[in-house]
C-alpha cells in the first residue's frame, strides 16, 4: 500500500512539474497578434480577468484565464494600470504583463500654437482620434462653466 501511495505521489509530482514547465514555456513564447502593432485600451478599475478579456478582445491571442494565472504568479495583480497600450509582434505574455504593470501607455502629441484662437485649438483637439472627446458639441460658455471658470468667454 505504501508503494502504491509513493508511486501515485511520484506520478503527481511529474505531472505537476510538466504542467509548470509547459506554463513557463508558454509565458516566454510570442503571442499571436491579429495585426502589428496592436492598440489595446484597458478601462480603469478593471479586475485581472477583465483586463485579460480586454486584451483578448483587442486582438492579442491570449486566454484571459491563463493571463490571470500568470499575473497572480508574478504578483503584478495590484500593479496593472489602465490606459492605451501598443503591442508589437514578438511580445510574450510576460512582456504584456510587464508593460501593464509599469504603465507604459501610448503617448500622443497635440500641438497648440501660441496665438491660435480658442475655436481653432478646439478644432485641432476635436480632430484627434486618440483623445476622448468629452467636450465635443459643448458651446464655449458651457465648456468654461464645466472647468469652473468665472468668465463666460474663453478669450
Amino acid at each position: 500500500m505504501k508503494r502504491l501511495f509513493l508511486r501515485l505521489v511520484g506520478v503527481l509530482v511529474v505531472f505537476a512539474m510538466a504542467a509548470a514547465g509547459g506554463f513557463a514555456w508558454w509565458a516566454h513564447q510570442p503571442l499571436g497578434l491579429t495585426t502589428s502593432p496592436i492598440e489595446v485600451v484597458i478601462k480603469p478599475n478593471s479586475g485581472v480577468l477583465s483586463v485579460g478579456r480586454q486584451i483578448q478582445r483587442g486582438g492579442v491571442g491570449m486566454d484571459p484565464r491563463l493571463f490571470q494565472i500568470l499575473v497572480r504568479i508574478t504578483g503584478h495583480g495590484p500593479d496593472l494600470k489602465a490606459g492605451g497600450y501598443q503591442f508589437e509582434t514578438g511580445a510574450t505574455p510576460l512582456d504584456v504583463i510587464g508593460k501593464l504593470a509599469r504603465g507604459e501607455v501610448t503617448h500622443y502629441v497635440v500641438t497648440v500654437i501660441e496665438g491660435w484662437e480658442f475655436r481653432k485649438m478646439r478644432a485641432v483637439v476635436d480632430a484627434n482620434p486618440a483623445l476622448k472627446h468629452d467636450t465635443l458639441g459643448m458651446s464655449d460658455t458651457d465648456l468654461m462653466h464645466a472647468i469652473g471658470a468665472t468668465e463666460s468667454a474663453p478669450e
